[in-house]
This record gives structure tokens, C-alpha cells and sequence, in this order.
């Protein structure tokens, strides 16, 4: 199993806008997503696919929540 942290670096090839995602078919970012998941622990791939799904089961943890604690991570 690789290691949450190794995995997290590699998001950069699904986020919209980025240059190297944008070259990926949508084929080949579900080939890549599956690889990641595999990877990874259960309970970490969960983390992965709350983070794609925008929700992470944490009560209380919202755009608001985030922007207050760390105001210049969010736009």
C-alpha cells in the first residue's frame, strides 16, 4: 500500500484548469483515480473520494468553517 500523503501530491491531475488535467480524457483520469484508490488503505481511500465528492463527514466543516481558520487557503 502506498501512503495518503503520496497519494494527496497527485490530485493536481484532476483539478480544473490545471495543464497537465486538462490534457488527461476523462477515461484516463478514472484510469489514474482507480490506480490511487487501489494504492491506498480503505479508510484513506475514503478520504480521497470525500475530498472528490466535497464531503468529508465532519460535522460542522464547511466553506465558512475553513475560511475563518485558514483565510488565505480558500478563495
Amino acid at each position: 500500500f502506498d501512503s495518503l500523503n503520496h497519494q494527496l501530491r497527485k490530485l493536481y491531475m484532476f483539478r480544473q484548469g490545471d495543464p497537465t488535467a486538462e490534457k488527461l480524457t476523462p477515461r484516463k483520469q478514472q484510469e489514474l483515480l482507480f490506480q490511487m484508490l487501489n494504492a491506498l488503505e480503505p479508510r484513506e481511500a475514503e478520504i480521497i473520494m470525500g475530498i472528490f465528492q466535497k464531503d468529508q463527514h465532519v460535522k460542522g466543516l464547511d466553506y465558512k468553517f475553513v475560511k475563518e481558520a485558514f483565510p488565505d487557503l480558500l478563495p
